[in-house]
């Protein structure tokens, strides 16, 4: 029997945005719930930010190299910090010092799972959908993801695409809904888990979930409650005995729609 016809057991492709705390802590959240649904995640892909210049060329205007020697720095200094930190949290967990079912950052995750990351500046070149359909995968789970998936990878997997996404789709589609949310003073945000289209977070949703956004809400502080709801909403449908059953609700429909 071929790894495509087994429904038995759900093989899972995760796509992400190397360094992404939201994606460790779902997975974390997951872990929870559904700890077994861990196991079925064979995959990783990782996006990576695009590189920083590291000196101005002559003939930028005036003054610009000083703000791309900063953000240089800044860069180089982030890596080394969760380079470092990673170090830091993998010899605590040898020890027992910090709990090895959670992770900060999405390597953490990958590591921790002897998964090794497949990275990319452009998810639908080539190299990734070779990667991607090796594994084989039943379900493609994006969560951070920042790019567009395009119709020769959306096709690849037997079940579909789902996307997880910290707003009340349709509305805050794009990027950074955490901070839209709290930039436009909203009472109530939540998770949306959607099928994947071409578009921008344009796609049917198959599970949804509100929270109450309260007086001093920052995105540090609604990230770890999105990220534990998210993973129970994700428990919820990965459970489906048949993807007949994951349902498929056109956003104009939805219950928090306005």
């Amino acid at each position: 029997m071929s790894v495509r016809s087994r429904k038995d057991h759900l093989r899972i492709v995760l796509f992400s945005c190397a360094g992404a705390p939201l994606s460790a802590e779902t997975l974390t959240s997951l872990g929870v719930s559904a700890p077994e649904l861990l196991d079925r995640i064979v995959g990783v892909v990782l996006s990576q930010p695009r590189p920083r210049p590291t000196q101005a060329s002559r003939e930028r205007a005036a003054g610009q190299w000083r703000k791309e020697l900063i953000l240089a720095l800044g860069y180089r200094w982030n890596r080394w910090r969760y380079a470092w930190r990673r170090r830091i949290r993998h010899l605590g967990r040898r020890l027992g010092l910090v709990d090895a079912r959670r992770w900060a950052r999405i390597e953490e995750f990958c590591d921790a799972r002897g998964l090794i990351p497949h990275y990319t500046r452009d998810p639908n070149a080539a190299p990734t959908i070779d990667f991607v359909r090796r594994l084989a995968p039943d379900l493609i789970l994006m969560i951070t993801f920042h790019h567009i998936l395009r119709t020769p990878i959306i096709e690849i997997p037997r079940i579909g695409c789902f996307n997880v996404h910290c707003s009340l789709l349709p509305d805050f589609r794009g990027p950074d809904p955490i901070n839209e949310a709290l930039k436009n003073r909203v009472g109530a945000t939540g998770v949306t888990v959607h099928w994947v289209d071409t578009g921008i977070d344009t796609g049917d949703v198959a599970a949804q979930a509100s929270m109450a956004i309260v007086p001093g809400d920052t995105e540090a502080s609604l990230r770890p409650r999105l990220a534990e709801t998210a993973g129970r909403l994700l428990a919820d449908l990965l459970r489906a005995e048949k993807e007949q059953q994951l349902p498929r609700i056109s956003q104009a429909e939805t219950q928090f729609r306005k």
